[in-house]
């Protein structure tokens, strides 16, 4: 998360940043750069927004210890961080009887075991300067997730968020670029061109049925939004 927020993100468009992609992640960056800003300026501070960081389909990223997240602040260390995690196999860890956990004054977990499509109202409105969701590996092309992921996906364009999610491998992450490009493509811009994750985890992942499958942890990334202008076709007389 934090290397895609980053202003020294590795994603340029030297290394498959789109126009589009640009133009979204602009626009958090301004927000990081408000934030600097208001750390002189207490009349400004008191109007500042938090970034919101959405993991939807949350599973371990939701048991991992909180100050694990502290390098979040640590790399936007003037920035308010709310990091969201959503899905119904949310489960926050052990030792957190709370659905909101402070880590700092700045940096807040929140843990919703809801369907984003369901508990969509909750968070909205949505806003493209302080809102970026994140997808860890979820299939959207998989056969048995598709269906399930064909909704939200859905709920996610409106939003005119950026969105960006991560494959197991190339042919996972393939899948999922599929699914996208024939449910929603009218709909949809691409922010960043599907490529190998250089924050992947080292980790490789045997099945456990064929030791011929295997999956990386975040092995690729890509990224989608919905379209921000609508397209009107003019008919000739």
């Amino acid at each position: 998360m934090g290397a895609v927020i980053h202003p020294l993100s590795p994603f340029t468009l030297k290394t498959g940043l789109t126009t589009e992609g640009l133009k979204s992640i602009s626009a958090i960056r301004a927000t990081i750069k408000e934030h600097e800003l208001a750390k002189s300026d207490k009349q400004m501070s008191m109007h500042t927004r938090p970034l919101r960081l959405f993991v939807l389909g949350a599973r371990a990223e939701a048991m991992l210890p909180p100050h694990v997240f502290l390098q979040l602040s640590y790399l936007l260390p003037h920035s308010p961080i709310h990091v969201y995690f959503v899905g119904p196999e949310c489960i926050p860890s052990p030792d957190q009887n709370h659905s909101t956990v402070s880590v700092t004054s700045r940096l807040v977990l929140k843990f919703h075991k809801n369907l984003f499509r369901d508990a969509i109202w909750n968070f909205a409105p949505f806003d493209p300067y302080t809102d970026v969701f994140f997808l860890f590996s979820p299939g959207l092309g998989h056969p048995l997730g598709h269906p399930m992921w064909q909704p939200t996906v859905d709920k996610l364009l409106e939003t005119k968020c950026a969105v960006y999610a991560t494959g197991y491998h190339e042919q996972d992450i393939q899948r999922d670029i599929d699914v996208l490009n024939e449910d929603f493509g009218p709909v949809m811009d691409w922010l960043l061109e599907p490529q190998l994750n250089p924050f992947r985890s080292l980790k490789r992942d045997f099945g456990i049925r064929d030791l011929r499958e295997w999956a990386i942890a975040n092995w690729g990334i890509y990224a989608f939004r919905g379209k921000r202008y609508e397209v009107q076709h003019k008919t000739g007389e």
